[in-house]
């Protein structure tokens, strides 16, 4: 089995995409190394049989294995299949004391953290997954283009064609009466609309249209 070291580091590519030494210390404060080296397995896609032979496991004591894991929300199943959240933002923290606060504090100030959540996305589209954040052309970048023809505009290029498509759209974003929405509304809370008038903290500013994200 390779040493702790190795292990921390693989899985810190597992999670965060590549290997971050301030992100290790976060994993070595939370997981044995052999809890580190089953999660890179699994990770790998590494089925329940093949995880039982390699770390000589019977089927109760694996069953007991994969119920502590998947209860400290280290593990996931879906359609059958083993996985771990891949991502820092989704991966457990550590146990609950000032050590960890710490240490995700010092992963999070010296800009790993950040760089993490871009690596992330970079290895999922790599593997063929979706990509997390879509930057599409503000919606009166269009309008003030008389050269570029409505009709060879997609409705996912658009923001009024997306809103259209959308059941819940204004949760931060803009409702059907041309105002802003709250927070507390019903929608996407992920989405947020950037137009002339935003409001901040009560009062209202006015910024440029330059770009919408979904």
């Amino acid at each position: 089995m390779p040493s702790a070291t190795d292990v921390y580091g693989q899985l810190s590519e597992r999670v965060a995409g590549k290997v971050y030494p301030s992100y290790i210390k976060v994993l070595e404060n939370q997981l044995t190394p052999e809890e580190a080296k089953f999660l890179v397995d699994v990770a790998d896609g590494k089925n329940e049989n093949e995880l039982a032979k390699i770390y000589n496991l019977n089927e109760k004591a694996l069953s007991a294995r994969i119920e502590d894991l998947m209860a400290r929300r280290y593990t996931v199943k879906r359609g059958g299949k083993l996985n771990i959240p891949r991502s820092p933002r989704f991966f457990p923290q550590g146990p609950s004391n000032e050590k960890t606060r710490h240490l995700f504090t010092e992963f999070f100030r010296c800009g790993d953290y950040q760089k993490s959540l871009v690596d992330g996305w970079v290895v999922r589209l790599k593997n063929g997954g979706m990509p997390s954040h879509k930057v599409i052309p503000a919606h009166k970048a269009f309008l003030a283009s008389p050269n570029i023809d409505p009709k060879h505009i997609l409705w996912y290029e658009d923001m009024e064609g997306i809103f259209k498509k959308s059941k819940k759209r204004w949760q931060n974003g803009l409702k059907p009466d041309g105002t802003l929405g709250f927070k507390t509304e019903s929608g996407c809370g992920c989405r947020s609309v950037w137009i002339r008038s935003v409001f901040l903290c009560g009062r209202q500013y006015h910024r440029p249209d330059h770009y919408q994200v979904v």
